[in-house]
């Protein structure tokens, strides 16, 4: 026989008029408030409620508000009726009695074939538990979230971040799991990972003033713009008179010593990660802060012509200040990367490795079949709201069509691409803002430990000392280099960098 399509068990209730549906919830004791759709959800749930009633015979659509909640939180589910709606619990409710076996030989039998249900949901919910417990114990918050297959991040709106936490809390919460002694555990990850993503960042302590270091640049801003820079998420002006930053804060940009936020879409974003457009084409360009000090051209066709940045007035106590802030936050940035490298390690050593893609595909689809997945991972299908396990398992049981299986690959593809692309870009503005603000902290070797591996390896270039090793290693080699050059200079270091004295 043909299979039938998601919707076919809705569809009896599809072609009745309003009025009708009203009139059968009104048997069922039910809510006759909401939209055509969502009265058909409603009576939906009353007969999957008959196949999967509760212990006591009663089917979960007629519960009080009490006893529903009751029966929620003793099965670990969410239970608050001012932010999720009654059909919304409903349905979960009646998923977790579907997964105790509250139901018919049939349905139970229908579940297993689809792999949502009995034996397998345990070995899912235990295998996602044990991945929960490696990442969190790896330090890694964003990997916990993301394993239902959506990326979350802290940048994620929190309407998702808390999806994903509840998500995965009903699968993996203790009361489910009661053969796994480190279930407890997990579920704590899982808290804290969730509590780490959404908490506010602290702001940074004021800096107290202190004594000028360094003498300022000047010079001349003939031939000179104050450029124009976009936000690279929504295109909006950065710099406009009614965003809040000050006239000299687009030196403090240009030079990548600070990352703003964007007033309309609230992105953090510099300026390897702004779109600069040339202030005699309007066109965009590349930009780099060596750039800034610089007189440079855009690179576009027919536009031939020269221009600088220009150099705003700094105070000096706004200066200052943004010294020792930086400083402060390049020393909590080395800190991470050290404890960053110390987990990524402490990993290698217990030699966990992840998941084939074989093993992923097979999880992802038990995930969809379950109702976590938004999307059909092979087609990219996404189910209307009310589809019940079954459903979902029959549209994977016919889910065939190689090309657009190709298609939603293809597509899934782009995406990690752009992603890739993006992190790139990230990735480049913090390595240029790492080595811009030791420039304008000094550019001290004794300070060279604030640099990433990267800036280390770079600076051992500039001065041809070998590069191999470990970073304490080449920091090592940079300092016998100073002390060396001070030797050659009766003690004092060499103004700007050179080395060279005579015999």
């Amino acid at each position: 026989p043909a299979a039938r399509s998601p919707r076919s068990m809705s569809d009896a209730y599809s072609k009745l008029k309003v009025a009708q549906l009203k009139a059968k919830l009104k048997e069922r004791a039910q809510s006759g408030a909401g939209e055509k759709e969502d009265l058909v959800r409603r009576l939906q749930l009353c007969d999957a409620g008959d196949k999967h009633a509760l212990p006591d015979g009663r089917n979960p659509t007629t519960l009080k508000a009490a006893e529903f909640r009751k029966a929620l939180a003793s099965r670990g589910l969410p239970c608050d009726l001012s932010i999720n709606t009654r059909d919304e619990l409903m349905q979960s409710l009646i998923d977790a009695l579907k997964s105790e076996g509250g139901g018919t030989s049939a349905e139970a039998g229908s579940s297993a074939g689809g792999g949502g249900g009995g034996e397998d949901a345990d070995e899912l919910a235990t295998r996602l538990a044990l991945q929960v417990l490696e990442l969190g114990e790896a330090g890694n918050p964003e990997g916990v979230l993301s394993l239902l297959g959506a990326a979350i991040t802290r940048a994620t709106p929190f309407a998702a971040q808390r999806k994903a936490y509840l998500s995965l809390a009903r699968i993996i919460h203790p009361d489910k799991l009661p053969k796994l002694g480190q279930a407890t555990k997990a579920f704590q990850h899982l808290v804290r990972a969730f509590e780490v993503l959404t908490a506010p960042e602290a702001p940074p302590q004021a800096a107290k003033a202190a004594a000028r270091a360094h003498t300022a640049i000047s010079r001349s801003n003939d031939g000179c713009f104050k450029t124009q820079l976009f936000c690279p998420r929504c295109k909006s002006q950065w710099g406009s008179a009614d965003s809040g930053v000050m006239d000299f804060d687009y030196n403090f940009m240009m030079q990548g010593l600070k990352v703003y936020c964007c007033a309309l879409c609230l992105c953090d974003f510099g300026c390897m990660t702004a779109e600069h457009r040339c202030p005699l084409c309007r066109k965009p360009f590349e930009y780099h802060p060596r750039d800034y000090h610089r007189q440079v051209t855009c690179g576009n066709a027919r536009c031939s012509g020269t221009f600088g940045f220009w150099l705003y007035h700094v105070p000096a106590r706004v200066e200052d200040d943004l010294r020792q802030e930086a400083r402060k936050e390049q020393e909590r940035q080395a800190k991470q990367r050290e404890a960053a490298a110390a987990r990524v390690a402490r990993a290698a050593r217990k030699g966990t490795g992840g998941a084939s893609e074989a093993e992923r595909r097979a999880q992802g689809e038990k995930l969809f079949v379950a109702g976590l997945l938004d999307a059909c991972p092979r087609c990219g299908f996404e189910p209307p709201p009310g589809v019940s396990r079954e459903e979902l398992a029959e549209h994977l049981g016919c889910c065939t069509d190689k090309k657009a299986h190709a298609a939603h690959a293809a597509a899934v593809a782009a995406a990690g691409e752009r992603r890739a692309k993006k992190a790139e870009a990230r990735d480049a503005q913090a390595e240029a803002q790492n080595l811009a603000v030791w420039q304008f902290l000094g550019g001290d070797d004794s300070q060279a430990w604030l640099l990433t591996d990267t800036q280390v390896k770079k600076q051992c270039e500039e001065r041809g000392l070998a590069t191999d090793g470990t970073k304490e290693e080449m920091l090592a080699r940079m300092a016998s280099h100073a002390s060396g050059r001070k030797m050659l200079t009766d003690g004092r270091a060499a103004a700007g960098g050179g080395g060279g004295g005579g015999d």
